[in-house]
């Protein structure tokens, strides 16, 4: 069993400890004061008309250990009466929580098999765990617990369980990609994807179907208002099948700013008609003008051509068919997927030269051009995937497996080979190179000598013959429960690598916030590292 602690909470969340022991174990969580039991921790969430955090009082009485809290102030009473808890206060409480289970995860290496879809998630959360339970002491998803709240509160229910099965549900874009991030499963199955969860807009097919096309105004400002006339003035709630049936009256139909609302259909729109347009047709010459003159985003839907244009501004965009753009993003998805091969093998290439002292500046060099190459690809895929709103979920959960941590190994190779003055901030000297090196086209990131001269080098002959030193912030974060502070703490100390690996124990001891045990994890990780990294390297 891996209980977390106090101190684990307030190094995650950056909290701040009102009152109690950091050594105080934290095994139950709870956010809702009904269900609270002796001894669980008490999260106080903050919804939009309720603030969890100001029950505190009652969760103390029912026995709560630990209390994490925001926007309350704890009377000089309660923090008499209960100084055997711990209270502690946080910016936001429901990040504290994915947080804490984010790191919870980290703490186990089993199996987390995630389960997403449009229908059938449940059953098949049920039967998958059915059948993993059969070999390993599985913990799985109960009730309704998918979503960006249940999700964690699931993991953190982790104690001697040996796999996880869990299910993940989706009401808002980005939504997957947060759970994926905190649960990091090791295998995902997908029930299905349709169109059961489809928010914002809807589908556009279920506008291209209306056959009688559509002209759809985003936005509820007076810009916008002043140029309506006539229509209905519903003022109801959105849902896609309202946007369906409206969408085939011949007038306009305007939405809230935040989507939630249905103002006016079958509205005409009187834009200036000394606003130059370059369209044709009539429906697409007023949403320009109306985009122009508001700055607006205004869709109009061809009724002839069934081809959805968006404005904004100046700005417009035709939307693909969506056969077509799955067909490129799964193009250029196995595009990046190759390079991402040969950039894994050049990584570990790295890996085992900075180890042993002899890397090049031709070897960073070319582990940045690389990165950049996925990464390139990488953004392709997921202009797809604002393009296909729901439908691209699938892509959005392969590129968070597969290239997750790619742009954060670029920057810390940047960070650890870049030359900065001591009058320059390292953390904007590493931001300020990361983002020359992406402005560069392709064929200039090709050129050896323009990354180096970024990364504050000469122009060399051969880069292969210049030694270059790392600092070692890039390794160093890969060791299990080593907060940034420690790393930089140590960096700061040895100035280099090599003399981090050098260091004995007790050297390691005086750095300020490492401590013995803490030094003699180092030095194993780094031992195991090494070897991993020699054997990686062998198998190539």
């Amino acid at each position: 069993m891996k209980n977390l602690q106090v101190r684990d909470i307030i190094e995650q969340c950056n909290g701040k400890l009102i009152i109690g022991n950091v050594n105080i174990e934290c095994v139950d969580f709870c956010t809702d004061t009904r269900k609270i039991k002796k001894d669980d921790t008490y999260v106080g969430l903050k919804g939009e008309k309720f603030n969890g955090s100001e029950f505190y009082k009652t969760a103390l009485e029912l026995g709560a250990k630990v209390c994490i809290l925001q926007d309350v102030t704890i009377d000089e009473e309660t923090l008499k009466k209960y100084n055997d808890r711990a209270i502690i206060l946080v910016q936001d409480t429901l990040k504290a929580l994915q947080s804490i289970a984010k790191y919870k995860r980290s703490l186990y290496n089993i199996p987390v098999i995630a389960i997403t879809g449009s229908v059938g998630k449940t059953s098949t959360k049920d039967i998958i765990a059915s059948v993993v339970s059969t070999k390993y002491k599985t913990l799985k998803t109960e009730g309704n617990f998918n979503n960006h709240i249940g999700v964690p509160l699931t993991i953190l229910r982790l104690k001697d369980e040996e796999a996880m099965v869990v299910e993940m549900g989706m009401s808002n874009l980005g939504e997957i990609s947060l759970l994926t991030n905190i649960a990091k499963p090791t295998t995902a199955v997908i029930t299905n994807v349709g169109t059961a969860h489809i928010g914002n807009l809807g589908s556009r097919e279920n506008i291209l179907k209306a056959k009688t096309g559509g002209l759809i105004v985003i936005g509820d400002t007076k810009e916008v208002l002043d140029l309506v006339d006539g229509g209905f003035n519903l003022n109801v709630d959105y849902t896609p099948s309202r946007l369906y049936e409206l969408a085939k009256m011949d007038g306009a139909i305007v939405l809230s700013a935040d989507l939630k609302r249905i103002l006016y259909a079958n509205a005409q729109l009187i834009p200036s008609p000394e606003i130059s347009t370059n369209e044709t047709g009539t429906r697409h010459r007023t949403a320009e003008r109306t985009a122009k003159q508001t700055g607006e985003i205004v869709i109009s839907v061809s009724q002839r051509r069934n081809v959805i244009t968006i404005f904004k501004g100046d700005l417009r965009y035709v939307l693909q068919d969506s056969s077509k753009v799955i067909t490129k993003a799964n193009q250029a998805l196995q595009t990046a997927e190759k390079y991402k091969k040969v950039f894994d093998d050049k990584l570990n290439l790295l890996n085992e030269y900075e180890f042993n002292d002899i890397v090049t500046l031709q070897n960073v060099i070319v582990c940045i051009q690389r990165a950049e190459m996925v990464l390139k690809v990488v953004d392709e895929v997921k202009r797809a995937i604002y393009e296909l709103g729901e439908e691209g979920r699938l892509f959005q959960m392969q590129l968070d497996e597969l290239f997750g941590n790619l742009a954060i190994e670029e920057t810390l190779i940047i960070k650890d080979y870049i030359i900065s003055s001591k009058k320059q901030n390292s953390e904007k000297t590493v931001d300020k190179a990361l983002s020359s090196i992406r402005k560069l086209e392709r064929e200039d990131l090709m050129k050896s000598q323009l990354i180096a001269k970024i990364l504050g080098y000469e122009d060399f002959d051969n880069y292969e013959e210049v030694n270059v030193f790392t600092r070692g912030y890039r390794i160093l974060s890969k060791i299990p429960r080593m907060p940034n502070n420690i790393v930089e703490n140590l960096v700061k100390s040895f100035k280099s690598f090599q003399h981090i690996i050098q260091a004995d124990i007790p050297a390691l001891d005086e750095v300020e916030g490492i401590g013995e045990i803490r030094a003699k994890a180092i030095k194993q990780s780094l031992k195991r590292m090494q070897e991993q990294f020699i054997f990686d390297n062998l198998s190539l």
